[in-house]
């Protein structure tokens, strides 16, 4: 078992001018996080040890740093003393790639502590996401969070052996979901204005709330897609309230006051919410090694959304 705060300490924080700083591991789901406090000055520490793209990972820091400079209220990314976004080495046989941001203050919300003023809020910093006239330079590259990257066998939720994993009737209403989806991000990518880059996951866990505005944490699925996709991850969230319908409006409203384009692409928006549940439904099968009782509840209530063109969410019975 490699201590990673170890290798921080030794081989990374220093290349930031920090050295003997305190950290207090946060969480180890998907990558080692750490919160760093040195003297006054404290950073969030994200450690990924899996394989990753060194240029996408630059990528998605030069985002990062350009909506920070636009003002918006992200998790912006601190350099080193050299300039550099992040630090990559190797320990113990284990390559890592370590990049450090600077702390937000804030309040979190669950489902139920959510109001109608932060989810307008939230659909603010989403439509300021989506405006900002970010040019990349030809080096920058992030994946595309197209159908085909959220639903493929070797997509961003790779699944091995899906024919043993999932009956033939549940194979057959995934298919159909992803075609649903598909058709309507292929209309949706023909319109310039519908189409750049996403946050991709905006969820409340990824969002604080400081000051009157919401903040987003965790870019690290961030790519090319359409920008309608980027509402559904907390409309998907809030499903299974019994007030859902007012929270929806107000998001949808919100955003549409900055975006007034963006009015002609609700039609397609209830399709793109059953497309996250089904790349949550991916997302559970691959971390659980199989399909649970969550997993297969969901797959349900997308049988019903096949039925009705409406997702019904409800929370599974324990």
């Amino acid at each position: 078992m490699i201590d990673w705060s170890e290798v921080l300490a030794k081989d990374v924080l220093p290349r930031y001018g920090w050295r003997d700083a305190l950290l207090t591991p946060l969480s180890s789901t998907n990558n080692h996080v750490f919160r760093a406090q040195w003297g006054n000055s404290a950073a969030i520490v994200r450690l990924q040890t899996r394989p990753i793209v060194p240029a996408q990972l630059a990528s998605e820091l030069a985002w990062l740093a350009a909506l920070d400079a636009a003002g918006l209220c992200v998790a912006k990314p601190l350099t080193t003393q050299d300039g550099a976004l992040f630090v990559a080495g190797e320990a113990h046989g284990t390559t890592y790639h370590a990049a450090l941001f600077a702390v937000l203050s804030g309040t979190s919300h669950t489902p139920d502590t959510l109001t109608l003023d932060a989810v307008a809020q939230v659909a603010e910093l989403v439509a300021g996401l989506h405006r900002l006239p970010f040019v990349p330079d030809t080096a920058f590259e992030r994946p595309r969070l197209d159908a085909h990257a959220l639903f493929a066998p070797n997509g961003i939720y790779p699944l091995v052996d899906e024919a043993a994993l999932f009956s033939s009737q549940q194979r057959a209403v995934m298919d159909e979901v992803a075609a649903r989806v598909q058709a309507a991000m292929s209309v949706l990518e023909t319109l310039p204005e519908a189409f750049g880059l996403i946050h991709g996951d905006l969820l409340l866990p990824n969002l604080l709330f400081s000051a009157g505005r919401a903040c987003a944490l965790d870019f690290e699925y961030c790519g090319w897609g359409v920008y309608l996709y980027d509402l559904t991850p907390l409309l998907w969230q809030l499903k299974p309230l019994p007030d859902y319908d007012r929270f929806a409006a107000a998001y949808w409203d919100a955003y549409v006051a900055q975006q007034p384009h963006a009015q002609s692409w609700h039609v397609h928006l209830e399709t793109l919410i059953a497309g996250r549940q089904l790349a949550s439904v991916r997302w559970l099968v691959g971390h659980q090694g199989g399909v649970n009782a969550l997993a297969a509840h969901r797959l349900r209530e997308l049988e019903g959304f096949l039925a009705e063109g409406v997702l019904r969410r409800t929370l599974p019975p324990h």
